[in-house]
């Protein structure tokens, strides 16, 4: 072969290989405007996947464009989850990813349809996850037109996937178009003072509270932070740098509440949106058992508090007497929120009043419990019953439920339990946030929920990971529910 073709040969197979490695290393997001349809695809659309669909129909519909994606749902137990994902190039360090896009609703009830933002690790674990409809970030609900939304996140170099979606959680018709996807560099941007207050507020309240405080280098946090708030114009130009200092802490339980969720957190008012979204404990009798589901509650509004409370006493007070033998807890699918209403609830199946600690960076002790109908913690007595009811029979044996879905919370709750007369756990290990955060507000009327304390059972000990049960119930493959036979063969040896 001639020396200068066999020259141009080698060039041509090293642009060849360059173009393979970076194809592989920085893959970009395709069909955002969802106008390439696909037969072969179950989303109908080209590059977008089905991750999660149960009872709906994802749909191709036109609009005034040339095309959106619909996804209908059956009722408000139903989700569609649509996302693809990319390979970012991570080699020029820290980034900010801006992910927008237009949504609109047709009678939507049920968490709500919204946007999704993921970021994983090379094992698959995510580092950062993001979505509309979440207890921290509000959905759209109800009929709305054409209305953008954004999320935003800062990809790490130890981010080897980014996964964007569109989800809808629940009964109606949600129309998702007109994508954008976003990412610039965040190096040597200069902050402002508005940045300045705002970032070094926050820095404060985690130097002085975070468990993590002395496993983190929390001075090239801030300086980061700083850089990726800049020339902020307003407040809510700094909360994607906060968002970043959390999820930067490895605590996996703080977490950053947005002004306006922050607001439906203390209070729900009369918004149907918000108060569609509570769940309440529901009950049955088995086999002269109690079985009483407690799920999570994430408000602080009073009367959401109150009715949340009646759900549980309600429940007990339908049970109890007659042929009653003992009680079933079902804490499986409580991932947590505010444990003021789940404790005032179940107060009437505790024997004693201290029921466990939260204990701080410090070693500062605080106790919760539940005494004269209502729950503390610390010295604040919180929100009762309507009706503070009392047991005809508080002697009779309690079986506890748990599994991974039970968190935060929901922990306390099982911790709550731990040497309880006549009480056992049965099921798998929780969660594992067995930590309690605290509530700081910050100067726009965000929350920062900061995890602070560890929490401990009525004898001292601590926890702050996953909590085992006393009996370990392998989960049943089939229809049956293993856990819940588990104990009620225990409740029956008890009653026998």
């Amino acid at each position: 072969m001639d020396e200068k073709l066999r020259d141009k040969v080698a060039l041509i197979l090293v642009i060849i290989i360059f173009f393979q490695n970076n194809i592989l290393k920085a893959q970009s997001f395709k069909n955002l405007d969802f106008e390439q349809k696909c037969n072969f695809s179950k989303t109908s659309r080209c590059h977008w996947d089905l991750s999660w669909a149960s009872k709906v129909k994802i749909l191709t519909a036109e609009t005034t464009k040339k095309g959106s994606l619909l996804i209908e749902g059956e009722d408000e137990t139903s989700i569609g989850f649509v996302e693809q994902s990319e390979i970012p190039d991570t080699s020029s360090g820290l980034r900010m990813i801006t992910f927008t896009g237009k949504i609109k609703t047709k009678n939507v009830v049920g968490k709500g349809a919204g946007l999704s933002l993921s970021l994983l690790d090379k094992e698959g674990n995510i580092i950062f996850s993001q979505y509309m409809g979440n207890n921290i970030l509000s959905a759209t609900n109800g009929t709305n037109n054409w209305t953008e939304y954004k999320l935003q996140a800062i990809c790490a170099p130890q981010v080897d996937n980014i996964k964007i979606g569109a989800i809808l959680s629940g009964k109606g018709q949600a129309w998702f178009d007109d994508f954008e996807y976003n990412i610039q560099s965040v190096k040597d941007r200069q902050p402002n003072e508005l940045s300045k207050k705002y970032i070094s507020h926050v820095c404060r309240i985690i130097e002085k509270h975070s468990l993590m405080r002395d496993s983190i280098d929390l001075d090239t946090l801030k300086t980061i932070a700083l850089s990726i708030a800049g020339q902020a114009k307003e407040y809510a130009d700094c909360h994607i740098a906060v968002e970043y200092l959390i999820s930067s802490l490895g605590d996996r339980h703080s977490f950053f509440m947005k002004p306006e969720k922050a607001e439906h957190w203390l209070s729900a008012g009369s918004e149907s949106q918000y108060l569609q979204n509570i769940k309440y404990a529901k009950y049955e009798l088995i086999d002269s058992f109690g079985y009483v589901t407690v799920p999570g509650f994430h408000s602080n509004d009073r009367e959401l508090k109150i009715a949340f409370a009646d759900s549980i006493q309600n429940a007990l007070k339908q049970l109890q007497g007659g042929q009653l033998k003992g009680w079933i807890i079902d804490l499986r699918e409580n991932d947590g929120g505010n444990m003021e209403p789940m404790l005032a609830g179940l107060g009437p199946l505790f024997d004693s009043e201290i029921l466990g600690h939260l204990v701080d960076v410090d070693g500062k002790k605080e106790a919760w419990g539940y005494k004269n109908g209502a729950p503390f913690s610390g010295n604040e007595l919180g929100e009762s019953a309507s009706s503070p009811i009392k047991l005809e029979n508080p002697d009779l044996p309690k079986a506890v439920l748990i599994g991974p879905n039970t968190g935060s919370s929901g922990e306390i709750i099982v911790i709550s339990f731990i040497d309880n007369k006549n009480t056992k756990s049965f099921g798998n290990p929780t969660w594992g946030i067995s930590t309690g955060n605290g509530e700081f507000d910050l100067p726009d009327g965000a929350k920062l929920f900061l995890t602070s304390t560890v929490m401990a059972d009525r004898k001292g000990q601590t926890y702050g990971k996953k909590i085992d049960p006393d009996f370990f119930v392998e989960e049943s493959s089939g229809g049956d529910d293993a856990v819940l036979s588990a104990a009620i063969k225990w409740l029956k040896k008890q009653t026998d």
